[in-house]
């Protein structure tokens, strides 16, 4: 008689065959793959552990354990559905994963512009969109302008914009500021590619399942700091604030570059984990 795989003995064979491959929180991992599968709620897999599962949604764990587990492909690329900010977004591995940190960039610029009426944004290097549209759902009176190198990431931001249905971001295909006309915004907002070309080696396979071009940049991170620092003055209105986010190792270059080119008001803002992760400063 054929074994009855049942919620339970699936997800305790998924975590035994995730950790086996080297993936980090195995159990965790799995649970979230077989409840995105079944559509329920990761606390309901141990309510209805006994449920014996159908042979589609067998085939369709197997699949999803092999990209998580032997090909080491993030969920969130598995599922094209990442959360951020409380809301989910469409990716695929033409832009990066969004990161909780990246949360905190976002509550930071919020922060800067609360006390200014119509904002005018521009998030560079907008990727998915997620900044571009969390600050343009959070702030319904700004004006927000999402600009990206990548077409492909144009593409799922796009997309984003259509499926959250927002109406006061538009996106930018653009090198840096190449394409971009407006010359008073009242915040500029980045989360450039910042990982050294040097760090490479060091890095989670799954990162590296990432598109290099939204990870690396030259000068040990610092290049694409450096381009938009050279330009933003032109781009800011008087009182315009930018924000960056950094990696930890980067306060003092980031303050630095700061510094060579005249902002004012400088701050580093530390992360969860009391890292440097947000530089900000004023034209």
């Amino acid at each position: 008689m054929q074994e009855v795989k049942t919620v339970l003995s699936i997800l305790t064979q998924s975590g035994a065959y995730l950790e086996k491959n080297g993936v980090e929180m195995p159990r965790l991992s799995a649970e979230i793959i077989i409840s995105k599968i079944l559509k329920m709620k990761r606390l309901n897999l141990y309510l209805e552990y006994n449920r014996p599962l159908f042979e589609n949604e067998l085939d369709m764990i197997r699949i999803a354990m092999i990209k998580r587990g032997k090909k080491r492909i993030p969920i969130e690329y598995i599922f094209n559905l990442a959360e951020f900010y409380g809301r989910e977004y469409f990716v695929d591995e033409s832009v990066l994963i969004p990161r909780i940190e990246t949360e905190l960039v976002v509550e930071e610029a919020l922060k800067r512009i609360s006390g200014v009426r119509t904002p005018k944004v521009l998030d560079m290097g907008c990727g998915s969109g997620i900044v571009s549209i969390t600050v343009a759902l959070e702030r319904t009176d700004a004006t927000v302008m999402g600009v990206d190198i990548s077409k492909e990431a144009l593409d799922v931001a796009i997309k984003n914009l259509g499926r959250l249905e927002v109406k006061n971001c538009q996106f930018v295909l653009s090198d840096i500021f190449e394409a971009v006309a407006v010359k008073d915004f009242d915040l500029i907002i980045s989360n450039p590619p910042y990982i050294g070309f040097e760090e490479y080696g060091n890095l989670p396979i799954e990162t590296l399942k990432e598109p290099k071009i939204a990870l690396f940049s030259e000068n040990s991170g610092y290049e694409i700091y450096e381009r938009i620092l050279r330009k933003a003055n032109e781009h800011l209105n008087e009182k315009g604030v930018i924000v960056f986010e950094i990696g930890y190792k980067q306060e003092l270059g980031i303050i630095k570059l700061f510094e060579k080119y005249k902002y004012r008001n400088i701050q580093i803002v530390k992360d969860y984990f009391l890292n440097p992760r947000i530089a900000v400063a004023t034209k």
